[in-house]
This record gives structure tokens, C-alpha cells and sequence, in this order.
């Protein structure tokens, strides 16, 4: 569903399919894409309610609720990196401490009113020597956070000094405003 969003229309399948992968891995989608082709050969007809339901079998409870986002439900995210400070420890390491927010919106279906609700997802956030580009090679560190407050403070470690800090860098969210995403570090 994209709801009152018209340029949505045009993206949402293929960045839900690009967020599921992330979510649940290729592998678990080729499982489901090939159990859709057992299950409703011709001339059988499957809905995309069938497809989801197998997406379903292959996620865990909180993956299922993101699955739901994703095709069910016009969400948004508002995601914004407000700090981050970084200093070398005494053992050589870098610790960096972010402070970031995790908004997530909802558009309630009854009255295409959007609604603020509370955030319970794992989102990645990476860290980079250099400023991001597609080929990665200056991202020393990607891992997931699971985010339960509008706004957090997170401290990572890497064995280099990090130039950039950025929320959901492949971009598995759809934010409105993704330029806050991306912040230079202070020394």
C-alpha cells in the first residue's frame, strides 16, 4: 500500500523487495519464490497475499511485523544523526558515540492521517573512513541496532579511526529526508 504518496508508486515494489532481502536474505527468497511456483503451478492462480504468506514461513515474529511494513502498510522513517565523536581508546580502538534519532510513521488506513508510532526495528548503521560511495570500500564496520526510543545514543567500536557515520546506508527504509542520515564525524 503508498497510500497518499504518488511518487511511492513507481518505487515501493522494488525497495520492498531490495528491504527484504536485507531482512530475510536471498536465500530465504528464492525458498519462498520457488515454494510459489510448487505450490500454484498452473492453473492454479496465486494471490500477493499467498506470495507474502510465504515470505512469512521463512521470517522469525519481528521480521513478519517489517514484512507487514513493507507491503501491508504506508510507513515512513525519519532518521536524522545529530552528533557523533570519536576517540582512540588506550588498547588503539576508536570509539564512536552517536546521538541519533528513529522516528517511524505510520498512515492510519481509516483516516489517511499519518501517525507517529513507536519504533521497535533493528536498522544498520555503518561507519566510513571516507565519505560513502557505492563501492564500499571505505565502510569499516556495518552492524544492526534494534532502536526502541525516538532518540538513542549508541557507542560502536572499529580498529580505524572513522571519518562518517550513517543510519540505514542501504537505504532498507523508506525516509523522506535521507540527507540527515549521513554525518562527518568530529575528532
Amino acid at each position: 500500500s503508498v497510500g497518499m504518496e504518488p511518487h511511492i508508486y513507481y518505487n515501493k515494489g522494488q525497495h520492498s523487495m531490495h528491504a527484504l532481502m536485507g531482512l530475510i536474505g536471498e536465500e530465504k527468497i528464492n525458498i519462498a519464490l520457488r515454494n510459489l511456483l510448487k505450490d500454484f503451478a498452473y492453473p492454479r492462480k496465486p494471490t500477493s497475499l499467498d506470495l507474502l504468506n510465504l515470505f512469512y514461513q521463512q521470517a522469525d515474529n519481528a521480521q513478519k511485523k517489517v514484512i507487514d511494513d513493507l507491503f501491508k502498510r504506508v510507513v515512513f522513517h525519519d532518521f536524522t544523526i545529530h552528533n557523533a565523536k570519536s576517540v582512540q581508546l588506550a588498547n588503539g580502538e576508536y570509539e564512536t558515540t552517536i546521538d541519533l534519532s528513529t522516528l517511524k510513521f505510520a498512515l492510519n488506513q481509516s483516516s489517511s492521517v499519518e501517525e507517529k508510532e513507536r519504533i521497535d526495528e533493528a536498522i544498520e548503521v555503518a561507519l566510513f573512513t571516507n565519505f560513502p560511495t557505492e563501492t564500499r570500500a571505505d565502510r569499516i564496520l556495518l552492524t544492526k541496532h534494534t532502536f526502541r526510543q525516538d532518540r538513542s545514543t549508541l557507542k560502536l567500536r572499529s580498529r580505524e579511526r572513522p571519518q562518517y557515520v550513517q543510519i540505514d546506508p542501504r537505504r532498507l527504509r523508506i525516509d523522506r529526508t535521507p540527507g540527515d542520515n549521513l554525518l562527518k564525524i568530529e575528532k
